[in-house]
């Protein structure tokens, strides 16, 4: 029996966005990539490659030491409802909208900002998971066109988003 070979690479993200990468490793070796060709894509999509989250509270930050106890007390008076993402493997934080309502606009106007290749939903329990994504699919037919499925987050995400976190996984073209 022939051992199958297999190969590493650091993604620098988590979740479901590791999942769309390995989703496209797949299907290239199905359609007979070799592996040096496939590491070589992934290598070019890893920087294209977005967990986009927009929190409701501070408080799993704040647990996570990600923010002090006072920035959270700071941040939570005001309603910030942060907007993250994963870069290089490090959770930044995008913008930090007040309100839960300006902080969905924000996180539209984020995640529209470029051509988008795929793209799957993410939440951790939210309850409105799916009529946020049927707003997401309303307001850009663009992402409607990718039929975008829905994942819970995974430990990687989950404990800095709290439950009702909302986001995306995908890939820019």
């Amino acid at each position: 029996m022939m051992a199958t070979p297999s190969l590493f690479w650091k993604p620098a993200t988590a979740s479901a966005a590791e999942g769309l990468l390995v989703a496209r490793a797949y299907h290239r070796a199905a359609e007979g990539w070799k592996a040096p060709q496939i590491v070589a894509e992934l290598g070019e999509l890893i920087p294209k490659t977005h967990v986009i989250f927009f929190l409701d509270s501070l408080d799993y930050l704040k647990a996570g030491g990600r923010i002090s106890p006072a920035r959270a007390a700071i941040g939570g008076l005001l309603s910030v409802k942060p907007i993250i993402d994963i870069i290089d493997g490090e959770v930044v934080t995008l913008d930090k909208p007040r309100t839960s309502a300006k902080a969905r606009e924000r996180f539209m106007e984020l995640i529209s900002a470029s051509p988008i290749q795929e793209l799957t939903m993410l939440h951790s329990e939210a309850p409105d998971i799916e009529a946020f994504r049927d707003e997401v699919c309303a307001r850009f037919p663009e992402i409607a066109a990718l039929k975008p499925g829905i994942v819970r987050a995974g430990a990687a995400i989950g404990p800095h988003t709290g439950p009702k976190g909302l986001g995306v996984a995908l890939i820019r073209a």
